[in-house]
């Protein structure tokens, strides 16, 4: 009996505008590319310079390559020819972009080799228009890590290029209370604090200020045990302005900044309330679902891919982005005051994350696609 074998896997080209992880699209490519079935697909990354995001996907077996791409306001059309002659030397089938340079550039060398080409949009606010509808006749699939994104481009025609799929993230096991000790011995907060957490690159639109005022509240309603961990890395001058408004605030010693982390999913358990108070659309944040796969309560801005994240008054709570100085502060204290209502919003979040934001659910709806093109 003759056993047919399986065919071979398809050379798959990703790309990113940068070779460092900066923030959350690196690290949704780096799980993509990590979870990828390697027995129907091999992934090559192109990225403009050297970094960690080169490196570690290297290290999982992806092969990578440096190819910086000019400026998307003067096309250079002998960079599209270098890539075209690139992608026919790897015999790629298909060309996964995550940014509007490296779509455009990698997506006319796609179509000079007659290869399909998925734009992945991973920004809630457009920020050239001409450029999406360039890359919307472009790309052969649009993904779209929210609804809105995803309504912006079905409104350019062809709705069934379209597709959402909202970043995922590693599930995991639910925080044991071992694990929440470690958490909080690696910040060295004792065991019975409040903890207030937020993750994400520190800047003004990030909403890290007004989590600061808000906290300051806390200890006039009544809870004088808190801290409030904030997880990132930003300029110096960011660093040095939060710091200033803690100490104005009269909370300097119950802020911790800790920097970039690289072990975010193990400090969640430290949390008690993960907050992100951000005041722009946020496309999808993966941080978000990793706090609701940690079991926390989520408190973020009634903005883009949050309202899909987070089910208001089942998960977490959304709060009005207009009024957030008044909404944020009375919802903290709220949360901070009331035991029960922090476990019922963090029970169904863990499950809510089980069900909707598992990393090889996405993935899988991902390989998808690129088997509808090949």
């Amino acid at each position: 009996m003759n056993i047919m074998s399986p065919p071979p896997a398809a050379d798959l080209l990703f790309t990113s505008a940068y070779g460092e992880m900066l923030g959350g699209g690196q690290h949704s490519l780096l799980l993509l590319l990590h979870h990828l079935d390697r027995n129907r697909f091999r992934p090559h990354l192109a990225v403009p310079t050297g970094g960690e995001l080169l490196n570690r996907a290297g290290a999982a077996g992806v092969h990578p390559f440096l190819f910086a791409t000019p400026p998307i306001r003067r096309l250079h059309l002998p960079a599209v020819f270098a890539i075209a002659r690139r992608l026919r030397a790897l015999r790629i089938r298909l060309v996964h972009a995550d940014s509007p340079r490296q779509a455009l550039y990698f997506g006319l060398a796609a179509k000079l080799c007659r290869l399909p080409l998925v734009w992945h949009v991973r920004v809630g606010d457009p920020d050239r228009c001409w450029v999406d509808r360039t890359l919307h006749l472009l790309a052969d699939r649009i993904i779209a890590v929210n609804g809105d994104i995803g309504e912006r481009f079905r409104r350019m025609g062809r709705p069934e290029k379209v597709r959402v799929v909202h970043n995922g993230a590693e599930i995991g096991h639910p925080p044991a209370a071992v694990e929440r000790q470690a958490a909080r011995a690696r910040l060295a907060i004792p065991a019975t604090t409040l903890v207030v957490g937020t993750v994400g690159r520190l800047h003004p639109l990030k909403g890290q200020d007004r989590l600061i005022t808000a906290c300051a509240g806390l200890p006039a309603a009544g809870r004088e045990d808190f801290r409030l961990v904030i997880v990132g890395a930003g300029d110096d001058g960011d660093f040095e302005r939060l710091k200033l408004i803690a100490g104005e605030a009269g909370i300097a010693e119950r802020v911790v900044f800790t920097g970039r982390r690289d072990d975010v999913a193990a400090l969640l358990p430290a949390f008690d309330i993960f907050a992100l108070p951000t005041l722009f659309r946020e496309g999808f944040s993966r941080v978000i679902a990793e706090a609701m796969a940690a079991g926390l309560p989520v408190v973020a801005t009634r903005l883009g891919g949050n309202r899909e994240a987070v089910d208001h008054g089942r998960t977490g709570l959304l709060l009005d982005p207009d009024r957030l100085d008044e909404e944020l502060g009375r919802v903290l204290t709220r949360l901070a005051g009331d035991a029960q209502l922090r476990a019922r919003l963090g029970i169904t979040a863990r499950r809510h994350a089980e069900s909707h934001f598992d990393i090889g659910r996405q993935v899988e709806r991902i390989q998808e696609i690129y088997e509808e093109l090949l």
